[in-house]
């Protein structure tokens, strides 16, 4: 922090210079009278230049900024020309990453607009007598990204406060709001632990993944503990891990 204060402080104390010595100058030009048409630089020739300033600022930027510059993989272009302004390694496959989510983001605020909310419904075919549905409950979903286990939670408080107790019927889940679709192109399906890979759906609880805890058992040799949080009914963990010595 220091540092960048400093600079600015420099940038500033320089361009002040300048500024003064300017106004000296041409105070001074105005005194002797001495009118000189300035030379006019043509526009591409400007334009070249600042191109040129442009990819000096970048290439120091990315010098500064990354440590390993040529995994990086860079590209600018100007939006009002279509002119390229600056490449680095652009045509080198790479994976996009948390990169995509700025697109994302783009696309789905340009779209739905600002005040748009992701909703998750309930419905239920059959009435309600003595604290019983009797019939099955619908959980249709709309794409919320957040549904997680305690907004289902919040669910079943807000269905004991309509007086609902017990159901006799089947809980029904809902996802064809979305397309069958659950993976995206070009990913490793079924291979990868990793919960950004999972599929995606309408309906999708907890991020569509769940945490594996583990702890040591009682000794050397004996099976670790391995529990899902949540729990789940619908998941079925299968553990050959064992306690090791603490390395």
């Amino acid at each position: 922090m220091k540092q960048d204060s400093a600079c600015r402080f420099f940038r500033f104390s320089l361009w002040a210079i300048i500024l003064c010595l300017a106004a000296i100058c041409a105070s001074d030009a105005f005194a002797a009278r001495k009118k000189r048409a300035p030379k006019k630089k043509s526009a591409s020739k400007k334009g070249i230049n600042s191109k040129a300033a442009f990819q000096a600022r970048v290439r120091r930027a990315v010098k500064r900024q990354c440590v390993r510059p040529g995994r990086l993989g860079l590209y600018i272009r100007s939006v009002s020309t279509a002119q390229t302004l600056y490449s680095h390694n652009a045509a080198t496959k790479r994976i996009p990453a948390s990169n995509v989510k700025l697109f994302t983001a783009a696309a789905a605020l340009a779209r739905l607009g600002p005040d748009y909310r992701f909703a998750t419904d309930f419905y239920a075919k059959g009435k309600v007598r003595g604290g019983v549905l009797r019939g099955d409950l619908y959980l249709k979903g709309y794409g919320d990204p957040h549904f997680v286990h305690e907004r289902m939670r919040d669910f079943v408080r807000r269905l004991k406060l309509r007086g609902v107790r017990r159901i006799e019927g089947d809980l029904v889940a809902d996802d064809t709001f979305f397309d069958e679709k659950k993976h995206g192109r070009g990913w490793r399906v079924g291979r990868s632990i990793r919960p950004y890979l999972a599929p995606h759906g309408a309906l999708s609880l907890n991020f569509g993944s769940a945490n594996v805890l583990v702890a040591p058992g009682d000794g050397v040799g004996t099976p670790a503990m391995a529990n899902l949080e949540p729990p789940s009914r619908a998941l079925r963990l299968q553990a050959r891990v064992k306690t090791s010595r603490r390395s």
